[in-house]
């Protein structure tokens, strides 16, 4: 009984040190926001973000091996890695959305095609908004289908076999 309740203190403290270093650190991020734009810190907070859920599902993979249970949302022992663990690759998917679309508009800004883009966007701001939006639109759209795709891929197959 003591051995499992150190176990479990230590697997705590462990998850609480993971995430109030992480809190920390973003801490330091957002310390410069107003001599910084609002895109780089997105850019850097979209980096960030992935690096601590990317840690947190490392760390809770690495404890469900260490103490034999299982966190994954299928018992299925043939589902794939995106159907085991579809709320991490969700949250990447939501974080990397963002980090492109603030990536191409921070690209947009430096290299001064925003300029063009704007005295542009006056003369057919229509034209330009759809046409851009409709890219970022379909990216991540086609992203999505992706994952969807990957997370039901297997659980499609059993259900044509039978099983």
């Amino acid at each position: 009984m003591n051995e499992q309740l150190i176990k479990l203190v230590s697997i705590f403290t462990a998850l609480a040190f993971l995430l109030f270093g992480g809190i920390s650190s973003l801490d330091n991020i957002f310390s410069g926001i107003d001599k910084t734009s609002i895109l780089k810190l997105l850019m850097i907070g979209c980096i960030w973000g992935i690096c601590l859920v990317n840690l947190i599902f490392v760390f809770l993979f690495c404890v469900s091996k260490m103490t034999r249970l299982n966190f994954a949302s299928t018992s299925n022992p043939d589902g794939t890695i995106f159907q085991k663990y579809p709320i991490f690759w969700w949250t990447n998917y939501i974080i990397i959305s963002i980090f492109l679309i603030s990536a191409f508009f921070y690209f947009l800004v430096e290299i001064r095609y925003m300029e063009w883009l704007l005295k542009k966007m006056h003369k057919e701001a229509g034209i330009v908004f759809l046409l851009g939006g409709c890219v970022l639109l379909a990216l991540i759209v086609k992203m999505k289908s992706v994952l969807v795709e990957k997370c039901n891929n297997a659980l499609h197959k059993n259900e044509k076999n039978g099983d």
